[in-house]
This record gives C-alpha cells, structure tokens and sequence, in this order.
C-alpha cells in the first residue's frame, strides 16, 4: 500500500426517486418514455433523502462502529464509502488501493465449495489463482472450516459462510474493510482473533455496521450514529454509545479500559 488510508466526507447527500406500485407497471413506464413531460405531472414520483448532510473523517488506525436502526442508512453509506452509490451532492475523497465491502446478502452460488468459494472470491478481490490456491489451507484453518471446506455452500450456515468470507477479505491485503450487518454476537470470539489478523495485514480501516452494542464497543474505538440519514453523533466510541443507550434506553456495554 502506497499511501495512508483514508475517507473524507463532506456534506453528503444522496437522494432517489421512489415509484407507486401503478408507476412501476409496464404500460405506465412506457407512457413516461413517450411522453416525457407526462413524469412531471405524476404526484406519484418522489425523492427519498436517504443521506443528508453527512460530514465524516475517517483515518487509519481506527475501527469505526455505525449504529442505528433499521432504515437510519447505514448499508447506504457504506456503499458510499466503497463508491458503489455516488452522492446526489457533496464531495467525497477515496484514498486507497483495495476496499472491501462484506455483507450477509451477498450473491452466492450456494452449489460452490467451500473451496472454489476461496478461488473465486480471491480473484473477485483481485487476486491470482496461484496465490490463492496457497491460501487454502491457511484460510480453511483460521476460519475453522478445515474440515468443511470441500462441502458444497448450500449445507453451510450463514456464520460459516460470514466467517469464510471475512476470513478471505482479511488473508489479502486491504487498506480498508467495510463489514455490513454481518457480525453476530456468537461469533465474537471469532472477530477478535479476526482483528488482531487484520492488524498484522496493516488493514488500516475497519467500518463495521450493527445493531449488536456489544460487538461495536469491544471491536471498535470510534462510533458513528446514523438516524434518519444524518449523523447524530460522532467520534470516542463510548460517548457514542452513552449518548445513544440513553436516549434509546439501552443497556451500556461495559466501559473500555485505558489498556484495551
């Protein structure tokens, strides 16, 4: 890696048009094609504002938690980060060679291997057959699947497939990882074995999307809270959380210590 990681927004928005169910019919499609003054006519079309305003500085050396609930914006944004969405207004800086983005709803041929998951999913990454063919027996290994890793996905459960992928994210180099959703809190122990891997790889920036406080304190030094498409609060992970568990009334995972 040739430079310092790192992601800077500024005053991000990103806004889309949401259709009535009569909008999305063919026959009213194409009259919006033909007649193209016809769409703004139709009360139907509206913009959803699903990021507003977000101002956000992510460095190297930090783990980022994004909490909030459901429909607050976080998938959104990481796709932002990884530049598969592109904002509607504002700027934003990318400053990396290699970003993955790791979410529990990705695409998967569940007739693969456990084995041809790890070739394929290298060389998605960017990586060449050769080197990853290497890699097998060590990811098979530290993803606790060594015994799994020829059965075919469809008689995995979704935590040995979690677990594979993120453990095929972090065996290359990434300047930056984004974890979308895919954490539960029985694979804790895992995660942190997982982050200490990542720390060696120098992974400079790890972006992890929960609902579990438990997961986002003890994996995290930095917090970010979406709501409604804004950040409501940002920056030392426990302050984030105080904030949040008190307005939400929940439980406050146990402070961090000064030597964690």
């Amino acid at each position: 890696m040739s430079s310092v990681a790192r992601i800077t927004l500024h005053n991000v928005h990103l806004s889309y048009p949401i259709y009535s169910p009569s909008n999305r019919l063919l026959r009213n499609r194409l009259l919006s094609f033909l007649l193209p003054f016809r769409k703004h006519l139709d009360p139907a079309m509206k913009p959803i504002q699903a990021l507003r305003g977000i101002d956000l500085m992510l460095y190297a050396g930090n783990d980022y938690a994004l909490i909030g609930k459901n429909g607050a914006g976080k998938s959104t944004l990481l796709n932002i980060l990884n530049g598969v969405y592109q904002p509607s207004a504002g700027t934003i800086q990318r400053c990396f060679q290699h970003c993955t983005l790791l979410t529990p709803h990705s695409s998967i041929n569940r007739g693969l291997s456990g084995l041809e998951l790890i070739l394929l999913y290298g060389m998605l990454l960017g990586e060449t057959h050769t080197t990853m063919k290497h890699k097998i027996d060590e990811i098979a290994l530290f993803a606790e699947l060594s015994d799994s890793i020829h059965r075919p996905l469809h008689t995995f459960s979704t935590g040995m497939i979690t677990r594979l992928l993120f453990t095929i994210s972090i065996s290359l180099q990434q300047d930056i990882l984004l974890i979308d959703e895919a954490l539960g809190s029985g694979d804790l122990a895992f995660m942190h074995k997982a982050k200490q891997r990542l720390r060696a790889l120098a992974a400079q920036v790890m972006v992890i999307s929960t609902h579990d406080l438990d997961v986002a304190h003890q994996l995290c030094n930095r917090g970010i809270w979406l709501e409604d498409g804004t950040v409501i609060a940002q920056g030392d992970i426990n302050e984030v959380l105080k904030a949040y568990t008190k307005k939400y009334n929940h439980r406050m995972p146990a402070l961090q210590s000064e030597d964690e």
